[in-house]
């Protein structure tokens, strides 16, 4: 932390052998002098009195959170105000543990970015309560190809260390033609997967099979197939 009497000329690190109870987290978070800079830059009129003046951390963070004013910007003042704080703890933290900082300009203006983009998602997600994703229920059923075609479905999956692909080739009715089913050993899912779809194309082509269609349910595989994945 940084004391009352090396903040004056902060960021400096002449405080390292203060006490740790020279400091408040009041101190930190609003009355130290390097951050009363930041907070002028943010809010010239600085709210006020009771801003200032507040002597109980606790009232002073509980005012701000529930306030429903605005900042000059437009910005919400309670969204503004809890990423300041957090972002004037967290340069602290980064001066004393990696004499890392910033100019209290520089740190007031990140925090007005910030909060910008936080204020841009927040907009974002408008009637979504606890940001939770509406549920949606869909019935999902093999659809079969046109008729005098056939259609390969193809799996891989990773258990404990090892990994097992499959699959199943079906003609235009349903009609089970082939199929299998491999221990690949050691490899990760999308080897699996991978694995699943060229030993089932491979084995559609030594059964003379040209006309074909295939499902796998890895929307990465088919797009590396598909030549559709960055590279």
């Amino acid at each position: 932390m940084i004391s009352p009497e090396s903040c004056a000329e902060f960021p400096m690190r002449n405080h390292q052998n203060r006490r740790l109870d020279d400091e408040s987290r009041l101190h930190v978070l609003r009355d130290c002098n390097f951050v009363k800079q930041v907070w002028e830059v943010i809010l010239p009129s600085i709210r006020g009195n009771d801003f200032k003046e507040e002597s109980r951390i606790d009232r002073w963070v509980t005012m701000n959170f529930l306030s429903k004013d605005l900042h000059g910007s437009g910005l919400p003042w309670s969204t503004l105000f809890g990423i300041a704080c957090s972002k004037i703890w967290n340069g602290c933290n980064m001066f004393l543990f990696s004499e890392d900082y910033r100019l209290a300009q520089e740190l007031a203006h990140c925090i007005l970015r910030y909060t910008v983009e936080v204020v841009k998602a927040d907009m974002l997600l408008p009637g979504l309560a606890n940001f939770a994703m509406p549920r949606v229920e869909r019935w999902i059923a093999w659809q079969p190809p046109v008729m005098g075609q056939f259609k390969l479905n193809t799996y891989g999956s990773v258990k404990g260390q090892s990994g097992y692909g499959g699959g199943i080739i079906r003609d235009g009715i349903g009609k089970w033609i082939s199929g299998f089913v491999h221990n690949i050993g050691s490899c990760f899912v999308l080897c699996a997967e991978l694995w699943a779809l060229y030993e089932g194309i491979k084995l559609a082509w030594s059964l003379g099979i040209r006309n074909l269609w295939v499902d796998c349910d890895s929307l990465l595989v088919m797009k590396m197939v598909n030549d559709d994945f960055p590279t």
